[in-house]
């Protein structure tokens, strides 16, 4: 299964991943399951460490040489996925990571509700 990590659920994994769903932690583990980081995420948490006064890039944490991903690109792609009417109302970041998981077939791993409400596959983190 290619997986898909939102904000939280990457940064749990790093830093406290007794946070994570058993599910959750279960998946990541299994190197069976190619993990991904959308490009999106990688700003969006420099977006926050940079309100928050952490430090960034991530590689500048220990444990992340130990985390095994692939970044993802954001494509254009992405902005044509089906079922894109679904997405409205969704703030521009959850709205694109929502259609990259489904026009790539990964499973996303979120903390956020309304992700997982769509008609998409998903797992609580």
């Amino acid at each position: 299964m290619k997986l898909l990590l939102d904000l939280e659920p990457l940064l749990w994994s790093l830093a406290e991943p007794d946070r994570l769903s058993e599910t959750a932690r279960n998946l990541l583990q299994d190197p069976s399951n190619p993990v991904w980081i959308s490009s999106l995420t990688l700003y969006r948490w420099q977006e926050e460490a940079a309100r928050l006064l952490l430090p960034f890039p991530p590689t500048t944490n220990p444990l992340w040489s130990d985390f095994l991903f692939e970044e993802l690109p954001f494509r254009s792609m992405h902005l044509e996925c089906v079922g894109q009417e679904d997405f409205k109302g969704l703030p521009w970041y959850e709205d694109i990571l929502a259609r990259q998981a489904i026009s790539e077939g990964m499973t996303l791993i979120t903390s956020n509700p309304e992700l997982l409400d769509l008609p998409f596959s998903t797992i609580p983190a």
